[in-house]
């Protein structure tokens, strides 16, 4: 698997603001670590049941993090750098992921340190047909009296097959493996 990471906190760079609705309303932010019966309301974790059972782990009560958004899709457009694979399909995901911990959620070189090591520990993964990117990126976190400006990372995990149903297959994959390593990896941000 190939994994990148980077560091995007600049001029136009996206933040993330918690809670957070979209212009229409029609989705919105769920609490998933302290009313994890939401999960049930996310159209994404109904269409994968990789991505619930990722959602569940990431947000139990033993986890270090929480999520705040996440979206699925299938592609077949495929950019130059993505051509290594050989393949026509593309099935992804990402996650918006925060410390559950306020102190830690504003704590830069925490956030660096474990991109990093997870970004090693995914390329270390069995030959997987999936690309991994981790961005450190800005947020705001407005669900308490006080405002926590602070720092999140987007997982951005994507599948490549010869079809739509091997791409998800392969992104299934990597997603397990990923979701091993972010548990194994609870130590290096202590």
């Amino acid at each position: 698997m190939l994994a990148e990471w980077n560091v995007e906190i600049g001029g136009d760079a996206p933040v993330l603001e918690i809670p957070w609705e979209s212009a229409d309303g029609r989705i919105q932010y769920f609490d998933l670590k302290r009313q994890p019966e939401l999960l049930l309301r996310l159209p994404e974790a109904g269409a994968s049941n990789e991505l619930r059972e990722f959602l569940q782990r990431l947000n139990s009560p033993e986890s270090p993090w929480e999520t705040a958004k996440c979206d699925l899709w299938s592609s077949q457009e495929i950019e130059e750098e993505e051509q290594i694979f050989g393949s026509p399909w593309k099935f992804g995901s990402y996650l918006d992921l925060i410390f559950a911990d306020r102190k830690k959620m504003r704590d830069f070189s925490a956030h660096e340190r474990w991109v990093q090591s997870l970004a090693r520990c995914l390329r270390s993964s069995p030959d997987i047909t999936a690309a991994a990117e981790l961005n450190v990126r800005r947020c705001f976190d407005r669900r308490e009296e006080t405002d926590v400006a602070g720092f999140y990372v987007t997982f951005v995990l994507r599948g490549y097959g010869r079809d739509e149903s091997e791409a998800r297959k392969h992104w299934g994959e990597a997603l397990n493996f990923a979701l091993q390593a972010i548990i194994d990896s609870h130590s290096s941000i202590k």
